[in-house]
């Protein structure tokens, strides 16, 4: 991998950022204007026309004149929270990048060791596992995460319901602090999770019984180094590739389940203040948290056609020497 290849990957990035920001810009800011005109009629009657009307190149304009607040973070002020946007997703942005790694410890902990078990052991009660996750992957999020607050915060009492901390948490010490955001943390991030993790447990026994099967580890076995160490070697050079391609949909994946976890939870994370702009039209807000959502998204596609790139090269200096 050389540099010229991330600088071509980073520019193509910026400019998809902004290409796919454009469109959506354009998209919040029709709303902003009402629908009727002379062609829209009403139980037979036109509506008439509204001088109040969406104009195209004034957007376009506004969007460039938007993009000239991106190295200052001047976002203006969000008209229902009364603050200004850069505080607002400062604070929360933050909030919501560690429910999501919790959420991808999870997920990966248990997804991968999961598709593991499942591809070296086939026994019955690994079938009833994976049976038990599709059926936790059909349901709807919200009736997960409902359903977890039901049992694990209302019925036995073991996690909070909302929040991220306790009203006595800055008088806990800081081992108590520490446990106490992971209290909040774990029904959210179960919720986002729990789901997904049937999805990459069967990414996972799929990907190693195709290299288990494959003339590699078939000719370690017919030379008699058919040893585990030279089994675990092959499957996790050959399994990183998918797995580094999977994160590409993982990743958008959590932040756009974030939005509903995040309100059911009245978790202070940015899919919340996304559900209140929304709902409340904040528009400053909207937009600046609708760019840093189509902005994470080709993040993610960066980071993994980097990381892919890097374990490719590696692969191909190991086989030359």
């Amino acid at each position: 991998m050389t540099i010229s290849f991330v600088l071509k990957k980073l520019f193509f990035t910026i400019i998809s950022i902004f290409i796919v920001f454009f469109i959506v810009f354009v998209i919040i800011s029709a709303t902003k204007f009402k629908a009727s005109s002379n062609s829209i009629r009403i139980q037979g009657y036109k509506t008439g026309y509204s001088a109040n009307k969406f104009d195209f190149k004034k957007t376009t304009f506004e969007f460039f004149y938007w993009l000239k607040k991106i190295p200052s973070f001047s976002f203006g002020h969000s008209s229902y929270f009364g603050e200004r946007v850069d505080v607002i997703v400062a604070e929360r942005l933050k909030n919501t990048v560690v429910l999501n790694a919790f959420s991808m410890f999870i997920l990966l902990l248990f997804g991968i060791f999961l598709g593991i078990f499942s591809a070296v052991f086939k026994n019955a009660f690994l079938k009833i596992i994976e049976i038990f996750f599709f059926v936790i992957y059909a349901v709807p999020d919200f009736i997960l995460a409902i359903f977890l607050i039901l049992v694990f915060s209302l019925k036995l009492g073991l996690f909070p319901s909302s929040g991220m901390i306790s009203i006595d948490h800055y008088e806990l010490s800081f081992w108590g602090r520490f446990f106490d955001i992971l209290k909040h943390l774990f029904l959210p991030a179960l919720s986002l999770s729990l789901a997904s993790i049937i999805f990459l447990a069967r990414f996972t026994k799929n990907s190693i019984v195709g290299i288990l099967e494959n003339y590699h580890i078939l000719a370690l076995t017919v030379r008699g180094v058919d040893t585990l160490k030279n089994k675990v070697k092959h499957v996790l050079k050959n399994a990183i590739f998918p797995f580094i391609s999977l994160f590409t949909f993982i990743i958008p994946g959590l932040l756009g389940g974030s939005i509903i976890v995040e309100t059911i939870f009245g978790y202070p994370g940015i899919g919340n203040v996304f559900f209140t702009a929304v709902k409340y039209r904040d528009f400053p807000l909207l937009i600046a948290v609708s760019f840093i959502n189509v902005a994470a998204v080709f993040f993610s596609i960066f980071v993994t056609d980097i990381l892919y790139e890097c374990f490719k090269a590696g692969d191909f200096n190991e086989k030359n020497t």
